[in-house]
This record gives C-alpha cells, sequence and structure tokens, in this order.
C-alpha cells in the first residue's frame, strides 16, 4: 500500500469516527467506552422519541408481551427428543426389500432394524412401510405415492 492510499484510509476513518461522536453527542448519549463503565457511572437519560420510521410500543403489545410470560408451558419447545415439544421431521425416502436383510432410507440414512435415528428406533421394515418407536409412541411411515 503506498503512502498515499495509507493517507487516504487514514482520512476516511477519522471522518468516521467524527460522524459517530457526532450523532452520539446530538442524540444526547455518550458513547460508550471500551474500559467497561458500570451502570453507576453512566448517566441515566430521558426516554428518547421514536425514530423516523419506528413505531412506538403501544399499550396492546405491552399487554401481549406480559401474557406471554406468565403462559404456563406444557413441554420445553426447544428440547428435542420424546419429553421435548420439536422431534426431528422423519421422512421415509426409499425401502430397500430383501427378505433376509430389509433396509429403509428415513432422513437420506440407510437404517436396518434395531438402528436410531431422530430419537426414534426402527422396529419393523415391509415391503411398503416402517414402524418406529421411542418406547411411549409407535410412528408409522409410509412412502408417498
Amino acid at each position: 500500500m503506498t503512502k498515499r492510499q495509507q493517507v487516504a484510509v487514514l482520512g476516511v476513518l477519522g471522518i468516521v469516527i467524527i460522524a459517530v461522536y457526532a450523532r452520539a453527542w446530538r442524540l444526547g448519549r455518550a458513547p460508550q467506552s471500551p474500559s467497561g463503565a458500570t451502570e453507576a457511572e453512566t448517566p441515566v437519560l430521558p426516554k428518547a422519541e421514536p425514530l423516523l420510521g419506528e413505531r412506538p410500543v403501544s399499550p396492546e403489545r405491552d399487554g401481549q408481551r406480559e401474557r406471554t410470560i406468565t403462559l404456563d408451558w406444557v413441554r420445553d419447545p426447544f428440547v428435542r427428543g420424546p419429553g421435548g415439544g420439536m422431534t426431528e421431521a422423519l421422512n421415509l425416502s426409499g425401502i430397500l426389500w430383501d427378505a433376509a436383510q430389509p433396509l429403509a432410507i428415513i432422513n437420506g440414512h440407510m437404517l436396518q432394524v434395531g438402528e436410531e435415528v431422530g430419537g426414534f428406533r426402527l422396529t419393523t421394515i415391509t415391503e411398503d412401510h416402517v414402524s418406529l418407536t421411542d418406547g411411549q409412541q409407535v410412528l408409522e411411515l409410509r412412502i408417498a405415492p
């Protein structure tokens, strides 16, 4: 990089820094110091008006938030498996039928009887469907026509 390019880059960076500080000063906020100022050191500012294009939060929206916070969840929707709300979608895409050793293609994996996929154990493979169980429920998957 030439000396002229270095000076140009430093000039642009200087302009950007000045613009950021000017905007922060104009909005009445002090920029955060990298030293990690505590809350006691940070001045409390009055609530700012919404910026152009932003919608203020309505009282109805606040009420929705409060109702959402107080909901009693039956299952945790973020836990995979039998106890959670989300189980992996099981997609049977093919059956390789052989009476001695049949194979099923589920979620792109070739499986034999006894192997697991998505928290379920493959129990039965027939010519047109497969059965899986997680110990509590039994799923039967068929190949879509």
